[in-house]
């Protein structure tokens, strides 16, 4: 009899991390995020169904409950009778959450995926529950379902996955905090508090919206816009940013605060406030490529004044100095202190996460060539992903929205194009405005590329 390889592990404490998700979980504005990723072919139902099955398997999380357990701390319980939700449908046929857009731990799986196909292309959508899984572990997921996806259409193993480590994830909070070298005895909680108020940004600038919030949602379920610059543009942008000594990430901070300003000051609505900017940081090192799917990640923030942003080039030399702190100096580490710490105080983190808060003004995931960073071997051909009888043509999403954080941006760089994807508040925002803010921001980057600069 094979031995179960999670039965040592399990209950399995969630971490801080994990817990502030939990925490910050609403009906209206779930911690959940999206992952699309376009095909042309057609998907072969069967396969794929057995593909998200082994999978699933191999990432424990996503097929747990969480319990309260012991001194009252939320544990995750391995269930493997908890099945994810899996929709079949044509390219007209909408996304629906029929039980909503929150994940309910005690009957689903921490994963939602909508194929919709078309004549020769189809979109596979990948909805997932942030307390299971972070953006960069979400997309090693998706290429390990494409994996065994190509394995089992080709009849033979084109596609090699890694095997896994489970133990892993009963250091992974550890691992987290040693990666910024937080030494949290040394520290008294009262300071997290202190730090916390702080963070909530109640001075934060909030993105403008001409609707008033109704009843419904004005953009159809999941709502996000992608669109790309070509490869000649995207290699015109990283030339700029090599002249300039800067990187391709600070032009995309920078645009982002600066299409924040120009929208507020289209609607009237610009006001002396700070734009805070967040990006969440990968914290993995060596090895933890062998870490099931979980959260090993942390925020950090990036805040400028309308004053002073009035000239892009001039604006990039200090947002430059922050980025390079933040990579150098582990600064993420503050965020995860205040969360650890921030438990011991029953109202502290359901204080930060309120609705009245803002923690920043917009989110920003910057993930690079996301086929990079599987850790499953899949064929490629001319550049291009070959998944069995289908080719990945784009990969796009949107990280969660909280109420005041009413954005929420996506980088990808797949196929050398330089992708932006881009999700609004969906009771705020119609689709001419999520538009229109693409048009602000990709003028912006066209302006580092422009003969006229």
């Amino acid at each position: 009899m094979t031995k179960d390889p999670y039965r040592r592990i399990f209950p399995l404490n969630l971490t801080a991390f994990e817990r502030f998700m939990q925490t910050d979980d609403r009906a209206e504005y779930p911690m959940t995020f999206v992952i699309e990723m376009d095909f042309a072919g057609i998907l072969k139902r069967p396969e794929f169904e057995d593909a998200v099955r082994q999978t699933l398997e191999r990432h424990p999380l996503f097929i747990s409950r969480v319990e309260i357990g012991k001194r009252g701390i939320p544990v995750w319980i391995l269930d493997r009778n908890l099945e994810p939700t899996i929709s079949f449908g044509s390219k007209e046929d909408p996304i629906e959450c029929p039980t909503g857009e929150t994940f309910d731990n005690d009957k689903e799986a921490g994963v939602r995926i909508y194929v919709r196909q078309g004549d020769e292309k189809v979109r596979v959508t990948f909805y997932f529950d942030h307390k299971a899984t972070d953006g960069v572990a979400a997309h090693t997921f998706c290429g390990e379902v494409f994996a065994f996806y190509a394995n089992a259409v080709e009849g033979k193993e084109v596609a090699q996955v890694l095997d896994l480590n489970p133990v892993l994830l009963k250091t992974r909070q550890k691992r987290q905090l040693f990666y910024g070298g937080i030494t949290l005895k040394n520290e008294r909680n009262w300071k997290a508090w202190i730090s916390a108020i702080k963070l909530t940004g109640f001075s934060s600038q909030i993105l403008a919206s001409r609707h008033k919030r109704g009843d419904s949602q004005i953009i159809p379920r999941f709502g996000v816009l992608t669109r790309s610059l070509d490869a000649q543009e995207h290699k015109l942008l990283r030339d700029a940013a090599i002249q300039k000594g800067i990187t391709v990430n600070d032009i995309v901070i920078t645009e982002l605060i600066l299409t924040m300003i120009a929208w507020n000051k289209r609607l009237n609505k610009l006001n002396g406030r700070k734009i805070k900017i967040l990006m969440p940081s990968n914290l993995r090192r060596r090895g933890d490529d062998e870490m099931p799917n979980a959260n090993m990640t942390t925020y950090n923030f990036i805040t400028r004044k309308p004053k002073q942003c009035l000239d892009r080039f001039e604006m990039i030399k200090g947002i430059r100095d922050d980025t390079n702190n933040i990579k150098n100096n582990a600064t993420g580490a503050e965020f995860l202190e205040i969360l650890a710490k921030g438990f011991t105080y029953s109202w502290l983190i359901p204080f930060l996460v309120s609705s009245r808060s803002t923690l920043c003004t917009s989110v920003i995931s910057n993930v690079g060539d996301p086929t990079r960073r599987y850790t499953a071997r899949i064929p490629r051909k001319k550049g291009d992903l070959i998944c069995g009888n289908l080719t990945l043509e784009q990969v796009g999403g949107s990280p969660p929205l909280r109420p005041n954080t009413r954005s929420g941006w996506a980088i990808t760089t797949y196929r050398r194009k330089f992708t932006v994807s881009v999700r609004c508040d969906p009771y705020l925002y119609d689709e001419k405005d999520t538009s229109e803010l693409l048009d602000i921001f990709f003028a912006g980057l066209r302006a580092w590329i422009s003969p006229e600069k």
